[in-house]
């Protein structure tokens, strides 16, 4: 790795002020940039997907390493996720999925990862040292994000508690729409800065805005992203793009504009699952249509 011009300053500056010191600081090798990060963290996920397990692993903490801000650690942990949930140490897994639930911003994430956490736990006889821990960590600090979201996941599910699950929910409910309202400001913040890829900033705010439970932002923000140029390129990041648009004009009760981009969605895929997935949804909202 070619050392950047901030790194040779630094290098140059060991050398003037510890030079007598153990070790040498060149030839220098490591990696330190974004772009460095970035590449190691392609590089991790294409040694994932030909299951060199190993290797990805060596280089997604590589890129964990480098990570330059909260948003890169968060994608590296996610795709370290898998990874460490076959180790048979636990703590690996365990900081990476707090982390990940505490930094996500994404409507849904968080429940999403709450879910598959606790699947992990309870197959791994650890759900009552978690219950204990929460509870505790939610005493010192009632908006306490991750507590909520495991209690409640825990609570519903493998150690039930509806009466306390009920406590809590509304609390976690609350906190997320405020925080879904945040991204969605966000998002059209970086229509700003991003020009480039304003379609999909819009969407990405129409989506947060339904899960803000505020429909006249969404529907606002939806019809941003239809007018916007450029659209994702074709493939499973523009299907992707209309089913969100589908997905946002349900919840908001525009059922002749969900499912006009539904099937759009279905024309850029050819993966017959997912094509049949977009077709049932279609047919609910249809069925809606008549009642």
């Amino acid at each position: 790795v070619a050392a950047d011009a901030i790194t040779r300053e630094v290098l140059a500056l060991v050398e003037a002020r510890f030079g007598n010191h153990f070790g040498d600081p060149e030839p220098f090798w490591f990696a330190v940039t974004r772009a460095d990060a970035e590449a190691a963290f392609d590089d991790g996920i294409q040694k994932a997907a030909r299951r060199n397990v190993a290797e990805a692993r060596v280089a997604l903490e590589a890129a964990l390493d480098l990570a330059p801000d909260d948003e890169f650690r968060t994608k590296t942990y996610e795709a370290l996720l898998p990874i460490y949930s076959t180790l048979p140490e636990q703590e690996p897994m365990i900081v990476a999925a707090e982390f990940v639930m505490r930094h996500s911003r994404q409507p849904g994430r968080r429940a999403h990862h709450a879910r598959l956490f606790t699947g992990y736990l309870v197959r791994r006889g650890l759900i009552d040292g978690e219950v204990t821990k929460h509870e505790k960590n939610l005493a010192a600090d009632g908006d306490d994000l991750v507590a909520l979201a495991m209690l409640c996941t825990i609570y519903g599910g493998p150690v039930r508690n509806d009466a306390r699950r009920s406590e809590l929910i509304g609390r976690l409910q609350k906190l997320e729409r405020a925080e879904a309202a945040d991204y969605a400001r966000a998002m059209e913040a970086m229509v700003g800065t991003q020009p480039e890829r304003a379609a999909s900033h819009w969407k990405d705010a129409a989506v947060a805005w339904v899960a803000a439970d505020d429909k006249d932002s969404a529907l606002a923000a939806a019809g941003k992203a239809e007018q916007a140029e450029p659209k994702p390129p074709g493939g499973i990041l523009l299907h992707l793009y209309h089913v969100d648009l589908g997905n946002v004009y349900a919840e908001c009760g525009d059922l002749p504009k969900a499912i006009a981009h539904l099937e759009k969605a279905i024309q850029q895929t050819e993966i017959p699952a997912v094509k049949d997935q977009c077709q049932a949804r279609i047919s609910q909202l249809r069925a809606a249509e008549k009642k």
